[in-house]
């Protein structure tokens, strides 16, 4: 027999198959680095796969601002160039209204110089007014300018007093006019009493009757008028498409109480003046 020596014989002890004391290789470490190695590539696969997501728009718009090239910072110009830039501006400015003045005045508005005294106070001699003639109709109480015809030798500048259609009664000596029925201006009552209507305009002449014109004497029948006795007014009714007219300095003005203007047609009215131009100090609207 051969002669083991003690610890070799505790060595080579048969196995019994009851006995539990016997401990498997411990796998545990090779578990662990088994997952390891498996969380590792699931890393790897998830870091690969967010590379290739597209780039939400939020991270296109900052990469973009990055590669942007930087604005340049513009220089504060000089006063100099500021105050020809402002020269050149203003200039442009004045340039374009004049265009628009001279472009409205030959298609839309006239200019008309006035010579003479007879519609002062409103107008005086050497006014130079602003006519508008777009679509317009003469009215009441408008000043107007007429042209000149084979008994007018330059146009005339009035105030409409009647339209066609209109009855007008005048009473020279108390310097009133009465538009159907209606009195529209009035220096004296009928007892003579001083009671002033609508006549703020007209340059009244103290003591002095208003100017018949034609409408007294041997050429009443050329102006329309007939005379009423009862009432000592003269009478007409303007006729269709015509103008009764006068001048609001009313002892100085040739108009429709004389037998060479008589009722106007309207077709010979160029427009109504709106504006006064000239004299600057005097410069505006017309206030009838």
């Amino acid at each position: 027999m051969p002669n083991f020596s003690k610890e070799q014989e505790e060595n080579n002890q048969p196995v019994s198959d009851t006995d539990t004391s016997f401990a498997f290789p411990d796998k545990s470490d090779e578990s662990e680095e088994t997952t390891a190695e498996v969380l590792s590539d699931d890393v790897l696969i998830e870091a690969s796969e967010a590379a290739e997501l597209p780039k939400s728009e939020t991270d296109s718009e900052n990469e973009n601002k990055e590669n942007e090239p930087a604005e340049p910072v513009a220089e504060e110009p000089s006063a100099g160039v500021k105050a020809l830039s402002f020269a050149f501006d203003l200039t442009e400015l004045f340039a374009i209204s004049f265009a628009v003045v001279i472009v409205a005045l030959c298609f839309f508005l006239r200019h008309s110089p006035v010579s003479g005294a007879s519609m002062e106070p409103t107008i005086q001699n050497l006014d130079t007014l602003l006519v508008s003639n777009i679509a317009y109709t003469p009215e009441r109480g408008d000043v107007v300018i007429v042209q000149s015809t084979h008994n007018l030798q330059k146009p005339l500048v009035k105030r409409v007093i009647a339209v066609g259609g209109d009855e007008i009664q005048i009473n020279f000596d108390r310097w009133m006019i009465m538009i159907n029925g209606e009195i529209v201006e009035q220096r004296f009552d009928e007892n003579g009493n001083y009671a002033v209507i609508g006549s703020e305009y007209v340059n009244y002449i103290e003591g002095q009757p208003m100017r018949l014109g034609s409408i007294d004497g041997s050429d009443l029948y050329k102006t329309g008028f007939t005379y009423d006795t009862a009432t000592g007014n003269y009478i007409a009714t303007v006729p269709e498409g015509r103008l009764f007219i006068l001048g609001d300095n009313r002892n100085d003005s040739k108009d429709s109480r004389d037998a060479t203007v008589g009722f106007v047609d309207v077709r010979l009215v160029v427009g109504k003046a709106i504006f006064r131009l000239t004299p600057f100090s005097n410069m505006g609207t017309l206030d009838k």
